[in-house]
C-alpha cells in the first residue's frame, strides 16, 4: 500500500475510522450511532449519516479525504469459487453468470469484484485453476454512499466487504510472519446486534457464522437490572457501575455466547479435520467486557487472543484498535 485511507465502518452502535498508511495506523475514532440511524444493517437517513461521518472527522481532525468503505454483508453477495484459469477480460465477462443463482434483477444493475485466493498449475506449470473470492453489490448502493460520503468531504477510493478486510489483515500479518502462512485464522466479532465468527481455512475465506448475541442484549439486560434508560445502562456496563458486567442475566448471556461460539468451531475443525486452528482472535464493542471474555475463553479448548497481535501498529497510544479491525483492514488494499 503506498497511499493513506481513511476506513469507515458503519455500525448499528459504533461509527468507526481509522487513519492507516504504509507505516501503520495513524488515528482512530468510534463515535456512537444515534438511535435508529441504523437499523437492522440499513442506514435510515444518509443525510443524516453523512452529518455524523464528517462530524466525527472533524471531532477527531482525520484529514485524510480518500476513503475505504465497508460494506456489510446484508448489501454484498460474496462467494468462494474455484474457476479455470483465464484472463482478467474473460473473468469480468463471466464473473456475473456465477450470481445468477442469488441475483434475480438484472446482472447490469451489478458491480463485480474478486481477489484471488490461489493459482493451480498444471504439470507443465501453466496456470489451470483459479481460488478467488468473488462478491457483487447493486451499482445503486455504492452510488448512494458515494454520494453521502461526498456530501461528508470524503473521496470514495475502495468499497468492499468485512471478509475482505479480515483478509488483508491476514496478508499483511503474512507477509511479515512467514512462519503463520498457511495457518487457520478465526475471528470472533462481537458487536452490538450480532457476533460474526469469521473463518479462514488456511488463510482464506470460507465462511461467516452469525450469532443472535450482541452488547445491545446486555445494556437491555442492566436497563432492567437498575431500571434506567438504555442510554444510562450503556454507561453502566461501560463503567461497570454497582459491578453491572457481573449481573446474574449478563452472567447468563456470556454462558450462551461461549457456548455457541464453542459449537460452530467444533464444527469447523469437523469439516476440516486437518486443521491448524490453534487460536482465536476477539474484537469488536463486545471486547470491553472482561467478564465476556473470561466466559468465552473458558468455553474454548484453545487460546482466546487479542486481534491487535496481528493488526498493524499503531502509532500513538489506544486501547480502540480491537474495536475497529475491518476500519483499518478495509484500507490495506
Amino acid at each position: 500500500m503506498t497511499k493513506t485511507y481513511t476506513g469507515i465502518d458503519i455500525g448499528t452502535g459504533h461509527i468507526k475510522m481509522a487513519v492507516v498508511s504504509d507505516k501503520g495506523v495513524l488515528q482512530i475514532a468510534v463515535e456512537e450511532v444515534p438511535e435508529n440511524l441504523v437499523k437492522d444493517g440499513r442506514i435510515i437517513s444518509f443525510e443524516a449519516m453523512s452529518d455524523l461521518i464528517r462530524e466525527t472527522a472533524q471531532k477527531n481532525r482525520i484529514k485524510t479525504r480518500d476513503c475505504a468503505f465497508l460494506l456489510h454483508d446484508r448489501e454484498t453477495f460474496t462467494r468462494r469459487l474455484t474457476m479455470p484459469a483465464m484472463t482478467v477480460d474473460e473473468l469480468t465477462l463471466n464473473l456475473p453468470y456465477e450470481f445468477r443463482d442469488f441475483i434475480t434483477d438484472e446482472k447490469e444493475k451489478y458491480l463485480y469484484d474478486y481477489a484471488l485466493l490461489n493459482m493451480v498449475l498444471d504439470p507443465s506449470g501453466q496456470p489451470s485453476e483459479m481460488d478467488i473470492l468473488a462478491a457483487a453489490t447493486p451499482k445503486e448502493t455504492v452510488e448512494a454512499y458515494d454520494r453521502m460520503l461526498h456530501r461528508a468531504g470524503f473521496k470514495l477510493r475502495i468499497a468492499a466487504p468485512d471478509m475482505v478486510a479480515f483478509e488483508n489483515l491476514i496478508r499483511a500479518h503474512d507477509a511479515k510472519d512467514p512462519a503463520h502462512i498457511q495457518t487457520d485464522y478465526c475471528f470472533v466479532d462481537i458487536g452490538y446486534t450480532s457476533t460474526k465468527i469469521h473463518l479462514f481455512p488456511s488463510g482464506n475465506y470460507e465462511v461467516t457464522r452469525s450469532l443472535e448475541f450482541g452488547t445491545s442484549r446486555l445494556v437491555a439486560a442492566v436497563a432492567n437490572q437498575f431500571s434506567v434508560d438504555e442510554r444510562i445502562a450503556l454507561s453502566y456496563l461501560d463503567g461497570n457501575f454497582e459491578n453491572a458486567q457481573n449481573i446474574q442475566p449478563c452472567l447468563d448471556l456470556y454462558e450462551q455466547l461461549g457456548l455457541e461460539v464453542a459449537r460452530v468451531i467444533s464444527f469447523f475443525n469437523f469439516n476440516y479435520p486437518a486443521s491448524q486452528l490453534d487460536i482465536v482472535h476477539f474484537c469488536g464493542t463486545g471486547s470491553y467486557y472482561q467478564p465476556l471474555l473470561a466466559s468465552l475463553a473458558g468455553h474454548l479448548s484453545i487460546p482466546l487472543r487479542d486481534i491487535e497481535e496481528i493488526m498493524p501498529p499503531a502509532l500513538f497510544a489506544t486501547d480502540q484498535m480491537r474495536v475497529c479491525p475491518s476500519a483499518v483492514g478495509i484500507t490495506l488494499q
